[in-house]
């Protein structure tokens, strides 16, 4: 077993804080304050909350709201994990084995194949093609299924695309999972980010399914570092949690509260997000249009990223002057082990932060690729 880091968060950690951030796919963090008022939440009760070690799975009290999105499932159906990140790690080391066979939406979140891969499973991408709006063909899922897998692995809605697989779809890949016995895991910690529709939580439709969720991207609290896992698959959840206590062994009881207090009054956080997420989304729109002449994109239909494309050739020294000399980050493809024509912007972030980010894209457009390629 291997561990090596990932591309993209080695990219984050080298230019994130040094430039207007654009690269990022959560929406813009809030403050207690900003929650407080927001929601109308008192936290005041919390300043006498003892800071003892908590329920391993999480607090009972954390377990039933959380529940509450996921019907017919209840408090013994979830465990709450240090993010999204470690419910991934927890559910690929207790179901997985050197040479197991995972496929894997692809682009997706790295972890979802860079952990398989550091436990030496076989791995095959589902791919996704910017020329079919970045679609599944269903069909290429059942052929590479019929193989024998272990874990099938999908992000809906996807990062960095935006793009989602509608109830229909997600109900054929739940009938699969049935029929040749493989878990369908659904990363889906940016459901509550659907533009037109409210995706199903998938782990209520079947005990072959494993959901993923968090209070990272959504609802801007990543320094929480609250996710949780929920299955009707009590084996896994207790493979899981002996996995936990070796690393964590519990959450911060602080978060925990914290979280059940803010959870309770979710419609009132997201309704906000929402409200900001499309008036950026609209300025992104405008920016690609401007420069469709160099630049082609997908729209997505939910979250806070979209992956556009360059019609000529970009490489990574572009993305790093970017940074460097303009301040601006955004992921290049290579982050998601794609060609670096590809890259992630982000729309959650402030308002000016976006337009001035993307301001300053225009010039280094301008002066590095489009200067560049006339001197060709």
């Amino acid at each position: 077993m291997r561990w090596c880091r990932m591309p993209l968060e080695e990219w984050f950690n080298e230019f994130q804080f040094q430039a207007y951030n654009l690269g990022e796919s959560s929406v813009s963090v809030f403050s207690l304050d900003e929650v407080k008022q927001i929601c109308d939440i008192d936290f005041t009760p919390m300043c006498s909350l003892p800071l003892r070690y908590g329920h391993h799975s999480g607090a009972h009290s954390l377990r039933e709201t959380i529940a509450r999105d996921y019907p017919g499932l209840g408090p013994e159906n979830i465990l709450v994990t240090n993010g999204a990140s470690e419910a991934l790690f927890l559910i690929y080391l207790a179901l997985l084995e050197a040479g197991d066979h995972v496929v894997i939406q692809h682009p997706n979140y790295p972890s979802h194949w860079s952990i398989p891969r550091a436990l030496g499973c076989r791995i095959t991408f589902l791919q996704a093609d910017f020329n079919n709006n970045y679609e599944i063909d269903l069909e290429k899922a059942s052929f590479l299924i019929s193989k024998g897998i272990k874990i099938l692995s999908i992000c809906n809605p996807n990062n960095p695309t935006g793009q989602v697989f509608t109830s229909e779809q997600l109900k054929t890949l739940i009938e699969m999972a049935e029929r040749h016995n493989f878990i369908l895991l659904v990363d889906e910690v940016y459901r509550d980010l659907s533009f037109d529709v409210v995706l199903p939580t998938a782990a209520c439709l079947s005990s072959q399914v494993i959901s993923v969720g968090s209070l990272s991207k959504a609802y801007g609290l990543p320094g929480l570092r609250i996710g949780w896992i929920v299955t009707q698959n009590q084996e896994l959840l207790k493979s899981a949690l002996a996995i936990k206590e070796h690393i964590t062994i519990c959450n911060s009881s602080l978060t925990e509260s914290l979280a059940t207090k803010i959870l309770e009054k979710k419609d009132l956080l997201i309704t906000e997000v929402k409200r900001r997420v499309v008036r950026n989304y609209s300025l992104l729109q405008s920016w690609l249009a401007s420069h469709s002449d160099i630049l082609e994109y997908v729209e997505p239909k939910a979250g806070v990223v979209c992956l556009p494309r360059f019609k000529i050739s970009v490489t990574i020294e572009f993305y790093r002057t970017l940074a460097r000399k303009y301040g601006v980050f955004v992921i290049p493809g290579s982050g998601f082990e794609m060609s670096d024509e590809y890259f992630r912007v982000g729309f959650g972030g402030k308002k000016e932060e976006l337009e001035k980010g993307l301001e300053l894209f225009d010039t280094a457009i301008k002066e590095e690729v489009l200067y560049a390629k006339r001197r060709r």
